[in-house]
This record gives C-alpha cells, structure tokens and sequence, in this order.
C-alpha cells in the first residue's frame, strides 16, 4: 500500500476546485484506462452530498460553487492501480482566498502549517487567464520599497518614468514567490511540487501557431520571474509542469459548450497534458507517474 498526502495550492480561480470534481468524476465513472480506480467496496472519505452536486454541475456545464473563505474540503481517496497496489490519498481543498491572506497577514495558522510540512507533494495550481497582470506602475506601487527598488535596478531606470518599458513580471508572480518561500521556510526540506497550469485549452489557442506546445515552456513563457527563482532553487524545490483543461471549455462560450456537449463520455472533455507534451484524459496520471 502506498500512502500520499498531496496538498493543493492556488490563488483563487485557479482551478483547484474543479480539477478535484473532474477527477472524483472520472473515479466514480471509469473503470478501464486509467492508472488509477475505485472498488464498489471502498468508501471515499469527503464524497457528500454537496460534493457530489457540484459534480452534476460539471456534468452540466454549469459554474461550481466558490469555495468559501476559511472553507476546507478534505477528500481522502482509496484508489488501485492495474497491479491492484493500494494508493491511498489525502488531498485537502482550501479557497483561493486563504493563500491571498497568507501573503498579506504574513500568517499561518496551524492547522494549514501542518498540512504544509505533512504533505508527501505539493499540487501548485496557476490560471494564467485569471491571474492579476497589471502595468508597470501599479506593479511597483504594489510590491514592497526593497522590491520597487530592485527592479527599478535591473530594468536600468530610477523608476517609473520609462512609458513604452514592458511589465518586467506579474503581480501575481510576486504573491507565488511569497508562497513558495513561506512553504519552504515552514517545512525546512526539500519539496516536490507539479506546478498544474489550469485552462490547458486556452493555452492551445494562445499558442495555436506553434506545432506543439511543452507545459514547461507555456509556465516559462508566462511566469518568467516564478520560473527564474525556481531554477535558482532546484536544489531543494523539485519541481513538474502539467497542463489540464478540467473544464473542457469556456462556459460563457455557448457554441464551445455545444460542441463539448457532442462528446460521447464527459471525460472527453478533460486533457491533461504530461511534463514531455503526452495527451490524455487521465487525471489520476498526475499522481502516480
């Protein structure tokens, strides 16, 4: 039997919640062709009533509800594999909010810090079509006097009066970087961490004129500052690059919807995509390989 705790973190909107209800979907429906799978006689802990609801709303193409502030959802999964080897894993869902408020109170609770040095892995979502991306002057207005300063330094300027200069990073790079120190900071070891990049289809069509499109490059492309002070912390941050479309498609696109809705099984409308660029609709792929 193989034991994992996994924990998942994001900001909000992205993408945690409902890669969750996909995945406890695809457990519930599929049987074959996939790494991972129930048995009838296992009970999963964290399936309740309100849980499942919001898989019929996914089944419909229908918003899930927020996870509220301070809301916890805690799913612990008893999974097999093809060998029949026991998995079971421990997979906390906290709102998008907790981790905002991490970085502006510069506190964690307890039971959050737990969960930060108990976790086996680190599942770290990111929303590139939901992330805060604001210009250069609200950018350094926003960051701290030593940060403002730093850039202004290497950007090779006294500050803000260069117009046409480029963004150098995203606010919400700043807030990733925070959370990736305070996490190394509470666990004092090194840390395995997929980084799972949320709304995969949107990225192919961001990235349509390119033959093929490597999670790792789209993260790079799209985080470079995140990206810079991972490589510079290899030594005890390890780190895997997923793509997922969870969703399927962009639910306030009625003709997208209508031509997800020709699918034959609703896990046609999942792809994830491996660190090396293998599609598949296998979620429980994030897990085990």
């Amino acid at each position: 039997m193989d034991t994992k705790k996994y924990y998942l973190m994001g900001l909000p909107a992205s993408g945690k919640t409902t890669f969750l209800v996909a995945f406890t979907y695809m457990l519930l429906e599929q049987t074959e062709k996939v790494c991972l799978h129930m048995k009838p006689q296992d009970v999963q802990e964290g399936l309740t009533e309100d849980f499942r609801k919001e898989i019929e709303r996914w089944t419909n193409f229908e918003s899930l509800n927020h996870t509220g502030v301070g809301q916890i959802h805690k799913m612990k999964y008893t999974l097999y594999d093809a060998n029949d080897v026991k998995y079971i894993l421990e997979v906390p869902d906290r709102s998008g909010e907790t981790f905002n408020a991490i970085i502006s109170d510069r506190y964690i609770d307890d039971n959050t810090m737990e969960d930060w040095i108990r976790a086996d892995e680190i599942l770290f979502f990111v929303n590139f079509e939901r992330m805060n991306v604001g210009d250069k002057e609200s950018l350094l207005t926003e960051l701290p006097p030593s940060m403002q300063m730093l850039l202004a330094e290497e950007d090779g300027s006294t500050g803000l009066e260069d117009e046409n200069s480029a963004p150098l990073m995203f606010p919400g790079q700043f807030a990733l970087v925070e959370l990736l120190q305070m996490l190394y900071f509470v666990r004092r070891s090194a840390v395995d961490i997929r980084f799972i990049i949320s709304a995969w289809d949107r990225m192919e069509v961001i990235y349509k004129e390119k033959e093929s499109i490597i999670p790792k490059e789209v993260f790079q492309d799209k985080l470079p500052l995140v990206y810079q002070f991972l490589d510079a912390n290899k030594d005890y941050i390890n780190v895997e690059y997923w793509g997922v479309s969870a969703q399927g498609s962009d639910l306030q696109n009625s003709v997208e919807i209508e031509n997800m809705s020709y699918a034959v099984e609703a896990m046609e409308r999942v792809k994830v995509v491996d660190p090396a660029g293998s599609v598949s609709y296998d979620l429980s792929k994030i897990f085990v390989e």
